[in-house]
């Protein structure tokens, strides 16, 4: 199993992948590969099925602990499930595997944050900034007053 990780590793590196990605995809594969032993005793990737992969997915998501103490964010959640499926996309093409048991395990979605609304306070210094001595200062407050009034007007 080592063995077609390091093979793994070698081709990214091959292909100029940068090597903060190359560590990360590195130290996903031993947690997967540690985690394949210990919960299932795989010794072998052709081993692996999908319900196995969705096992250490549910894992990271809920059980892995950082050194810290921390849950992984969602951000290298996703990372980690990117990894994985990569991995396995490349021992299926390079003939390692007769079926991809990750090409059914889904990414979450990247999280979208809602924008930040400004406060009544930073509204009123907002649009107190522009110069009212200059013709385009003129014109900018007009317009922030017009967005501000259509704002209250629609609440």
């Amino acid at each position: 199993m080592n063995r077609a990780i390091d093979a793994y590793l070698a081709e990214l590196e091959a292909r100029r992948y940068s090597h903060s990605r190359r560590h990360h995809a590195a130290r996903t594969l031993e947690r997967l590969l540690l985690y394949m032993r210990e919960a299932h005793s795989i010794t072998d990737w052709r081993a692996v099925h999908e319900s196995q992969l969705r096992d250490f997915a549910l894992y990271a998501a809920t059980r892995h602990r950082s050194p810290t103490g921390h849950r992984i964010s969602a951000a290298t959640f996703r990372q980690w499930l990117s990894i994985v499926r990569s991995f396995f996309g490349w021992l299926h093409r390079n003939g390692h595997l007769l079926h991809n048991p990750a090409e059914r395990l889904a990414l979450p979605r990247p999280e979208q944050s809602l924008p930040r609304v400004l406060n009544e306070t930073e509204l009123v210094r907002l649009i107190e900034t522009p110069d009212l001595q200059t013709a385009i200062g003129l014109r900018d407050r007009a317009l922030m007053e017009t967005l501000l009034r259509h704002r209250h007007s629609s609440h």
